[in-house]
């Protein structure tokens, strides 16, 4: 085996690439804090496009790859409660987030098309995987999911 390195180089490299870590963690920090408020006015518009809605909620799970290819981001769009079952707005189905983005109808795809413009990227940063988010006119809150 070769020489893999000689010492004879910029004795600052180190000093640059602990300053860069510390600007790349600053930048992450801030497209956080860039991704939660986007995903607070996404919602806000949402609400106000759609007065009689009280709530929304949606399985958010990282990307991975099954059988039938990439598998991530929003699945399932249930409003007003519909999977709650103490709630009267109850649909019957306690796996109503199952029906996947091709059975959503009127409001619901328009949910479902505001939220995933934002992009996996963006509601990765925002909130995690593998959480359900519920999502009401006072707050957004993520819960961890399992079901699976």
């Amino acid at each position: 085996m070769g020489v893999v390195a000689t010492f004879d180089v910029d004795t600052s490299a180190r000093d640059r690439l602990l300053a860069k870590k510390a600007e790349h963690d600053r930048l992450e920090q801030e497209m956080q804090d860039l991704a939660v408020t986007a995903l607070k006015q996404t919602c806000q518009e949402i609400f106000l496009k759609h007065p009689d809605l009280e709530s929304f909620a949606w399985i958010q799970y990282k990307g991975e790859y099954n059988d039938d290819g990439p598998h991530h981001g929003v699945n399932g769009i249930a409003i007003n409660h519909e999977w709650d079952e103490e709630s009267p707005n109850y649909s019957g189905n306690r796996y109503v987030f199952f029906e996947g983005a091709w059975n959503h109808s009127g409001v619901k795809v328009e949910i479902f098309d505001a939220i995933t413009e934002l992009g996996e990227e963006i509601l990765m940063k925002a909130l995690g995987g593998y959480h359900q988010v519920t999502v009401t006119r006072q707050s957004i809150s993520v819960d961890h999911y399992e079901g699976w």
